[in-house]
């Protein structure tokens, strides 16, 4: 019951045009959003997301927020994986899509989502007190460094250098 009031109260604030922030639970976003950290997410017009938005988006059970991975056209087939010569780093096309979505910690992509249950758009997440844009050019340098970082360790076995790459790839805070 307050799972559903929540969902609804913050659906219809984010279409009226206000900002929500409320405290995120869970580790599937890690380390990009931290369990217990407050996040702030506006409203987006589905036309306007890009590969890697971070989406708040209603399942079957809950809400959730997860990167967008691909868009799906509605000729595209979501039978195949995500890959960049299938699916154009561009917004979405058409007004009727989905997106597939995963979460930074996760291995696996969600169900395809479709646009009418994207309720917003991660902007920025509270560390410490200070504020951390989650689309900016710097947070996605770190991203993508640490993906780096991560392959390299996994392919050749070294994990304590990978803890500390880790560790120097802090984001990089930017106040508001």
């Amino acid at each position: 019951m307050a799972e559903r009031l929540f969902t609804d109260l913050t659906a219809t604030l984010l279409r009226q045009g206000h900002g929500v922030r409320f405290r995120a639970e869970g580790g599937s976003m890690h380390p990009t959003i931290r369990d217990g950290e407050v996040i702030a997410v506006e409203f987006v017009e589905p036309r306007d997301v890009k590969r890697g938005d971070i989406l708040l988006y209603r399942s079957a059970k809950r809400v959730l927020a997860h990167r967008v991975v691909a868009i799906l056209n509605p000729r595209s087939s979501i039978l195949n994986p995500p890959s960049s010569k299938l699916y154009p780093r561009s917004s979405a096309l058409s007004p009727q899509y989905s997106f597939i979505l995963r979460g930074d910690a996760s291995s696996t992509c969600d169900a395809p989502v479709e646009s009418g249950h994207v309720l917003g758009r991660v902007v920025s997440v509270e560390r410490d007190g200070l504020e951390i844009a989650v689309n900016s050019i710097i947070a996605k340098v770190t991203r993508y460094l640490r993906a780096c970082a991560f392959r390299v360790a996994r392919l050749h076995g070294i994990k304590p250098i990978f803890h500390l790459i880790r560790r120097l790839l802090v984001p990089v805070v930017v106040r508001s």
